[in-house]
């Protein structure tokens, strides 16, 4: 359609104009009513008008109610200075996947030329239709005494809590966030809460709270949360919010938070910058392992298992706030500039603490799940590259494993190349140039080079170099890794291998050899038994019924896990 909105230039996955007018604060006053499911209040942005005869400020918007726009004095001015016209795209052709922008008309007659920022506040409520929030029962609660709210918003789902420029190069501070809620229920934002005190509303008595988000995100990351929830602290800077039931498990489970952001601090040489760090355990319908959100990681209820055997998601979580929070990939297109680069951290983090074996231990194990996702995604498909081809689609529609382990490769196979103390300084001075910036896949090729280009004096050796590592092969051509890892050199692949061997080369299945080979399984960590199981589904003529009977014995895995991801494999 001509005269159709358009999608952004520098980010197709956004109708919004943030090129040329671009947001820089916010201002969010909403009510969480957990009996209607819906949030309603207003926004108010601090606009920057970088092209001064642009007539419209466009944003984000998807099932939204939108009530009202005005021109106001400031992010906290109360006063309406002008009414302004405004539509609500609806019929926009790309409306099912991106949404239906929301364009409002500026007075350009009564701005100078001189008057570059501009402030307006936008009245409206969600619908039920709303896909970034997720309303719960009372009854889908542990606690069951309160209904539950909570956001996700990664990837472009935050047009859906809120109209806004939704795109991770429109980086913007949230200045205040005022949250009002029915007395008795606990509501979260990811900040830092400034204060709290008892309203009425609609002729309730609430709770009203005020938070700030003092660094700049993207908008992916606003989160909020309400529900029956305590608070329990595990350092001076880490804690833990959860349902009261599962408060205490979740603080034994996740209390190594500290060591985790110092381990990262010291491999980075670059301080957390975000003040607190708080986890929230979600109730089990959250859809992720778990959510990134600065001062509030939303995880999942089944990462709680009670032997810290699925904390490696939490060191994910934790690398985000360097790799992804504070560099950010600038679009959906370069997804893997925040994944591939926290698997790598991730892993760096737990091979500090528990050492080598287990970086290579979780690198096999995701090595197999990465070729699976691309057997299932089809070798050639654009989805199976670190920079696929999106077009008008959600970009939810292509994530996968590949931005994670494919990215995680790459960076692996050029520490393998350079080394593990040069590659170390790269990162390092990579975060240091881009944090508190939204960045392309060419922006780590400039510092990779400049550094390969500072090590090496001869001009052959650094192109033979760069030639090896093949950086733009690995980021545009699809299908499987252009090379063959070896993570298998580690004791605790090698103890899968040698039991799937000791039970193959058995000459019988008798209660003897089942305790022998019992004994070994249930001594393995959680990622050992991830590898068995993985080497027993590579075999193509799959097992003996023998050999198969044998092996549930030694496990006892059809008895039950609690491990879910033992559980799934299996």
């Amino acid at each position: 359609v001509s005269n159709e909105i358009k999608q952004n230039e520098n980010d197709v996955s956004s109708l919004s104009n943030f090129q040329k007018i671009q947001q820089k604060a916010l201002q969010v006053s909403l009510h969480i009513d957990l009996e209607e499911r819906n949030l309603s209040g207003y926004v108010v942005g601090h606009y920057l008008r970088e092209d001064l005869e642009e007539k419209s400020l466009v944003l984000d918007s998807k099932n939204l109610n939108i009530t009202g726009a005005f021109l106001v004095g400031g992010l906290d001015d109360s006063q309406l200075s002008r009414k302004l016209d405004f539509k609500v795209h609806t019929d926009h052709s790309l409306a099912k996947s991106l949404g239906t922008p929301l364009e409002i008309f500026l007075p350009l007659e009564d701005l100078s030329k001189e008057e570059k920022d501009i402030f307006v506040k936008i009245e409206y409520s969600t619908t039920s239709k709303g896909e970034g929030i997720q309303w719960l029962e009372k009854h889908q609660t542990l606690s069951k005494k309160y209904p539950f709210m909570f956001t996700q918003c990664e990837a472009i789902l935050a047009r859906s809590c809120l109209p806004c420029q939704d795109s991770p190069s429109a980086k913007v501070e949230f200045r205040r966030v005022f949250l009002t809620v029915e007395e008795g229920v606990c509501a979260l934002f990811g900040g830092d809460l400034l204060g709290k005190s008892s309203v009425e509303v609609k002729g309730k008595k609430c709770t009203a709270l005020e938070y700030t988000q003092k660094t700049i995100i993207p908008t992916y990351l606003f989160a909020l949360a309400a529900g029956d929830i305590a608070y329990k602290k595990m350092s001076d800077r880490c804690g833990v919010y959860a349902e009261p039931p599962l408060i205490d498990k979740s603080a034994e489970e996740f209390i190594d938070a500290e060591l985790f952001i110092k381990t990262a601090e010291d491999y980075l040489d670059y301080k957390y910058v975000w003040g607190d760090y708080n986890i929230l355990v979600l109730p089990p319908a959250f859809p992720y392992g778990g959510m990134e959100n600065p001062q509030l990681t939303f995880l999942n209820p089944s990462l709680v298992v009670g032997d810290k055997s699925l904390v490696a998601t939490l060191a994910h979580e934790i690398a985000h706030s360097w790799t992804g929070n504070l560099v950010t990939n600038k679009d959906w297109n370069n997804f893997w500039i925040n994944e591939g680069f926290t698997v790598f951290l991730e892993r760096k983090i737990v091979s500090k603490i528990k050492g080598p074996d287990f970086f290579l231990l979780e690198s096999d194990v995701g090595y197999s799940a990465l070729n699976y996702a691309i057997k299932l995604l089809g070798e050639k498909n654009s989805y199976t590259s670190l920079c696929p081809c999106l077009k008008g689609e959600d970009p939810d529609d292509a994530f996968s494993k590949v931005p994670y382990e494919k990215g995680f490769n790459l960076l692996y196979y050029i520490e393998s190349i350079l080394g593990e103390e040069l590659f170390r300084e790269i990162l390092r001075k990579y975060i240091k140039k881009y944090a508190y910036k939204s960045i392309s896949n060419n922006e780590f090729k400039g510092v990779l080079y400049q550094e390969i280009e500072s090590a090496y004096t001869s001009k052959e050796e650094q192109d033979k170099i760069k030639e090896k590592i093949n950086y733009d092969g690995w980021i545009n051509n699809a299908g499987y890794l252009p090379v063959t890892p070896d993570f298998s050199n580690n004791s605790l692949s090698k103890a899968a291998i040698s039991l799937l061997s000791k039970i193959e080369e058995a000459k019988e299945y008798n209660d003897q050899t089942v305790e022998e080979h019992k004994k070994i399984f249930l001594g393995f960590d959680a990622k050992a038994k991830v590898v068995f199981i993985n080497l027993l589904l590579s075999k193509e003529k799959g097992v003996p019924k023998e050999m198969y009977e044998h092996i549930v014995k030694i496990t006892q895995l059809n008895l039950g896990e609690k491990n879910p991801e033992i559980a799934y494999i299996w």
